[in-house]
């Protein structure tokens, strides 16, 4: 063996060294080295011709999910199928479409990693007897979220409505809404009513010279252009059944806005009252001065950014708390105004002549 390597060694340096080699060995030996030669020279086109080897690529788990991912069969998605139909029939977006569906496939990859179940996913699908009685999803359904919601019930109050008696209404207080969402929600708040602080002395600035901040009592608080978050207040009827028909009947709606808030309108206008048109009375007892009553004591709760220590009748032991750090200012613009006058007059004049 050392005499082969010697010679593959100088095969190409000495032109010679095949004569010298058949003179010094046998026949039988150049014979076994000719077919060692050829050997080792076949194995070195082989490897050279052989791809390397490739490296797997992930862990243990990343390979035990391919593999399952090969072995599963494709099947048919009722999800997939439910959300197709309603984006073409326009009552989806491509980017909730997009939202739900990765929801979805989270979802699948957790129970696939972790062997979990959702029960709340499943006392949602159950819900109306499993779709069965329909007009039964929304009660099921509030009872489902009920224990996930962090907003304080409405104000239950007796209200003089219909036939001038008094009846159980109830007002989601703004002062309640507004303290339950800086506590409870910090990153709706921060979308839905205060996105920057830069914007409260942007707004300041901008309205400045109104009419309506002639002699407004958030110019003695001194600290109001950094911390005095101006809301909107806005009532109109909105048709609640037989829109567009003779017969229709309006609703009555009360809400409230952050003046510099950033998202969509559905997300920044918090509800506070509504009554049908038909049902405000202004004899013996008239509804919307009742309803006024209540809101004004809850705005000047808000003015002041402490929790009352008396209710809207004047009872007070009432726990006082303090609301926020933040103060709040309701500013009736003109045109707010003049709407919020005219609506009430539109309802209460024709029950006046009756």
């Amino acid at each position: 063996m050392f005499c082969f390597l010697y010679a593959l060694n100088n095969l190409v340096s000495n032109k010679h060294f095949l004569v010298y080699a058949i003179a010094y060995f046998s026949f039988k030996q150049i014979v076994c080295f000719v077919s060692a030669f050829k050997t080792l020279f076949a194995i070195i086109i082989v490897s050279m011709s052989t791809p390397p080897a490739k490296r797997r690529r992930g862990g243990l788990v990343q390979r035990v999910n391919m593999h399952m991912d090969e072995e599963c069969v494709a099947g048919e998605s009722k999800f997939s199928n439910l959300l197709i139909e309603l984006f073409s029939w326009g009552a989806l977006s491509p980017q909730m479409v997009q939202r739900m569906a990765a929801a979805v496939h989270d979802d699948i990859e957790k129970v696939r990693a972790e062997n979990c179940r959702f029960p709340v996913l499943s006392q949602m699908a159950k819900c109306g007897a499993s779709g069965r009685y329909p007009n039964h999803c929304h009660k099921d359904l509030m009872k489902v979220l009920d224990p996930y919601t962090k907003i304080s019930s409405p104000l239950q109050v007796k209200l003089p409505v219909d036939d001038g008696l008094l009846y159980d209404q109830k007002i989601l207080l703004p002062h309640v809404l507004f303290s339950d969402i800086f506590h409870k929600y910090p990153a709706t708040f921060e979308r839905c009513i205060l996105p920057d602080t830069d914007k409260l002395q942007q707004f300041w600035s901008s309205v400045e010279d109104h009419p309506s901040m002639s002699g407004h009592p958030i110019k003695n608080i001194p600290n109001f252009r950094t911390h005095g978050i101006p809301l909107g207040f806005h009532g109109d009827e909105v048709p609640i059944t037989g829109r567009n028909k003779c017969w229709s009947k309006s609703m009555l709606t009360f809400s409230w806005a952050s003046l510099v808030a950033m998202g969509r309108t559905a997300e920044c206008l918090f509800w506070i009252y509504a009554i049908f048109e038909k049902m405000i009375v202004c004899q013996p007892l008239n509804t919307l001065d009742s309803v006024f009553k209540i809101l004004v004591w809850s705005f000047e709760a808000l003015f002041k950014g402490v929790w009352p220590d008396k209710n809207h009748l004047g009872v007070s032991n009432l726990c006082c708390i303090e609301l926020c750090e933040w103060l709040c200012c309701m500013l009736f613009f003109n045109f707010v105004l003049i709407v919020w006058i005219a609506l009430i007059l539109v309802c209460t004049q024709p029950i006046a002549k009756s």
